[in-house]
């Protein structure tokens, strides 16, 4: 609630910089306007509008201080997360591998367990879907899930864990804030499952503030980072069999009552996906309810990318069959934030408009309606 209180109130910062802004560039549209006759320019208005531009500059850089936006927002707690269910419905391999890790956390001995697989095969869904069993069967009472990424925070990473837990910290020093996390984490350490998703690198958890005998579930695409990381336990997720493949496309795809000709070529975009998950999602839901061209050209495409590009290749897919080069702004937009930040309408709104994104939006009632309408 603190993280949403902070977000509204730097949101309407914003909103009233943007609004600011506008006025400027209106008054600013007038500067050109002479004085005597048309012979000199009017040297008042000029100087007013210089006076102005500084006192807006100062205005924004103190709302960018104050604005602080890679820590305005945290994920939401595991109980309440959303993961694509599509990928893990019916699937007995990923099925198996659930109950191996659930297995694995049970086990008193085993105190790091790993997920380890190549990119867009569903760690992270595998994850979530872990947090979520381990809540509904109370093997933990606190769930904390933290997505570590290429670029390790240790300060984000200790806001979040703190977050998840309820603590606050009065320490300024990363030092200071892990001795705090450490302490609280021992006070209940059987009963708090830490999963640090999207490691690419060794992790230093004494840095951090998490403890020896912590149980911790850890998601990297090396396995070499997870054996690093002592996991006592390894899982590799592999790619979807041919029939699980299709049965994941053809429910994201909607494609259960399509004519011969359509079918055949969706057995073959299907097949194009070389059964990733995150592949099989994007270019299914891009090609639900298009026309037999549609799908035509796109298994064109998908036959002609590069080998090495198989999952930026269907991306891409998604992204070219975009209606409008609004909806490929609202997108590309959406990708500047961070992995794990929630992103909200108002959010979009407010960057999108101040970016002048979208055409004909003059309101930010406007903004939010186009914005919904998009996403």
């Amino acid at each position: 609630m603190r993280q949403l209180e902070i977000q509204k109130s730097s949101e309407l910062k914003l909103r009233g910089g943007f609004q600011m802004l506008e006025k400027f560039l209106k008054e600013d549209a007038t500067a050109d306007k002479m004085c005597f006759h048309g012979w000199c320019p009017n040297l008042k208005l000029q100087h007013s509008l210089g006076r102005k531009a500084k006192k807006y500059a100062e205005g924004v850089l103190k709302l960018q201080q104050e604005g602080k936006f890679d820590r305005i927002s945290y994920p939401a707690p595991p109980t309440g997360m959303h993961f694509s269910s599509s990928s893990m419905k019916d699937s007995n391999s990923r099925k198996k591998i659930l109950n191996q890790v659930m297995e694995a956390l049970r086990n008193e001995k085993v105190s790091v367990t790993a997920i380890c697989g190549m990119g867009g095969i569903g760690k992270t869904t595998m994850a979530k879907k872990v947090a979520e069993r381990s809540k509904d069967e109370k093997l933990f009472g606190e769930v904390v899930m933290v997505t570590v990424s290429q670029n390790p925070n240790v300060g984000r990473i200790q806001d979040t864990i703190a977050d998840f837990l309820g603590l606050k910290f009065d320490q300024k020093s990363e030092e200071g804030r892990a001795k705090k996390l450490r302490q609280r984490i021992l006070e209940n350490i059987k009963n708090i499952l830490v999963i640090l998703d999207d490691l690419w690198d060794e992790l230093n958890l004494e840095a951090v503030g998490i403890p020896d005998g912590c149980k911790i579930l850890l998601t990297s695409r090396d396995k070499d980072v997870c054996e690093r990381m002592k996991s006592q336990k390894i899982f590799a997720m592999e790619v979807l069999s041919d029939d699980e493949a299709w049965n994941l496309f053809e429910e994201v795809a909607g494609i259960s009552n399509c004519t011969r000709d359509l079918h055949k070529v969706a057995k073959k975009v299907a097949n194009e996906c070389k059964g990733l998950p995150v592949a099989i999602v994007t270019v299914g839901r891009a090609l639900e309810n298009k026309s037999e061209k549609e799908w035509k050209d796109a298994l064109r495409k998908l036959e002609k990318s590069m080998p090495d590009a198989q999952v930026f290749s269907r991306i891409k897919l998604s992204y070219d069959l975009l209606a409008t080069k609004e909806e490929q702004s609202c997108f590309l937009l959406c990708c500047l934030f961070p992995k794990d930040y929630n992103i909200g309408i108002e959010t979009l709104a407010i960057y999108g408009k101040g970016l002048r994104l979208f055409e004909g939006i003059d309101t930010m009632e406007e903004a939010r309606n186009g914005v919904y309408t998009l996403v």
